[in-house]
């Protein structure tokens, strides 16, 4: 053992690497639940150093810091208090707000003895679809308290550390990061690449009912060492699969965060092994930029074989289309050129038909509601991001 150099972990940079021990092994994730009970997780794992798999296994589970103490700093009254407000920021002119107001502090309180004596009850979802953009989607709502504050409290813990792992080119659900920034992204590419021809659009059909949710508890704990915490991320998993429904929840406040998560491996596969270097994802949708229809067809197969792997397949929107000075990059309601950045035609048809809605509203001298104002200003403050000078 004295030759094994074996007392040397993987971070080591000691040049003796001939005989340091490697092994792989399973090793038995055992959360202690609070009934007394255990509940066992088995999870590959590399322990040790292999000069061969350094490489290949870069940014590995073995090689992750994973978080502690996540539970005790969940229970702090600092934690939840930024988390209330941030749940309430959505919503705060509903009434279930202004009633949770009134017994805030008290409520905190409660919530916070809950979780340390691990007695906080999870509330059943409300399930109901939803017309977006002619897509009919499966929304899963929850109350405000205690879920929807537990659910922020567990992001404010843990989301700075798992969105470090993403790459730059994720534009969903990220403080900093979003449509303007997607937009934004692709101009650049666009007008800095002049070879650029053509374009690869993927979007995977069911993203969140798709993704499997042991899978994803897998995943938390090659990011987080702690028991008490896993198990209540387990439960919140646990709790939306309850209701008959595969996947995991679309609206919640984690959902994005998992969905990213989950996704990340082969955003690194395109870009470290596949050398994808034009690449843009934005949540479930990608958009893959190449120089040749042939190249970008090997892409896709690729794209496939991976997703399959992780339970995911693409919808019948993916595609490969060419990009010129009449044909743009159609990206999130818009149309993107290597110059400027024009609205979609469908989008314009949509703003239009509010626009003229509103202006029937106001000829007749009716007042106009809280939707009307709103879609008006989200139309305004999109618009003025991009070319709309001469929209008509």
């Amino acid at each position: 053992m004295s030759y094994a150099n074996a007392n040397n972990d993987a971070s080591n940079s000691n040049s003796n690497l001939g005989s340091r021990l490697f092994f792989i092994d399973k090793i038995t994730v055992t959360p202690t639940l609070p009934n007394g009970r255990t509940s066992e997780i088995i999870t590959p794992r590399s322990v040790g150093y292999n000069p061969k798999t350094w490489i290949n296994n870069k940014g590995g589970a073995f090689m992750r810091h994973r978080l502690k103490d996540c539970y005790s700093a969940l229970c702090t009254m600092a934690v939840l208090e930024q988390a209330s407000d941030e749940a309430c920021e959505p919503r705060k002119k509903t009434l279930e707000v202004a009633q949770y107001n009134e017994h805030k502090d008290s409520l905190l309180v409660k919530l916070q003895d809950d979780l340390i004596n691990h007695r906080v009850k999870l509330s059943p979802y409300h399930m109901y679809y939803k017309m977006e953009r002619g897509k009919r989607r499966l929304i899963a709502d929850l109350p405000l308290y205690p879920d929807r504050v537990l659910h922020c409290a567990i992001a404010i813990i843990i989301e700075d550390r798992l969105n470090r792992t993403l790459i730059y080119q994720t534009h969903a659900s990220i403080k900093g990061h979003g449509t303007h920034t997607a937009i934004m992204d692709v101009r650049r590419r666009l007008h800095n690449d002049p070879k650029i021809r053509y374009c690869l659009s993927v979007d995977i059909d069911q993203c969140y009912a798709s993704i499997p949710p042991e899978r994803i508890k897998l995943m938390f704990r090659d990011y987080i060492k702690d028991n008490e915490f896993l198990f209540l991320l387990d439960r919140i998993i646990d709790n939306y699969n309850a209701t008959g429904y595969s996947g995991i929840a679309l609206g919640g406040r984690l959902s994005p965060l998992m969905a990213n998560l989950y996704l990340s491996d082969l955003d690194h596969h395109l870009k470290e092994t596949m050398h994808v270097h034009i690449l843009v994802r934005y949540m479930d949708n990608y958009f893959v930029f190449g120089y040749s229809v042939e190249w970008l067809e090997q892409i896709r197969a690729e794209i496939i074989i991976n997703l399959a792997e992780l339970g995911l397949s693409l919808n019948q929107g993916t595609s490969i289309y060419r990009i010129d000075s009449d044909h743009g990059v159609d990206m999130l309601g818009w149309c993107i050129y290597s110059d400027h950045v024009l609205i979609r035609k469908k989008t314009k048809e949509r703003m239009r038909k509010t626009f003229r809605a509103v202006g029937k509203k106001l000829d007749r001298c009716q007042d106009l509601d809280e939707h009307d104002i709103s879609s008006i200003g989200s139309y305004v403050g999109s618009l003025k991001w991009y070319d709309s000078y001469n929209l008509c």
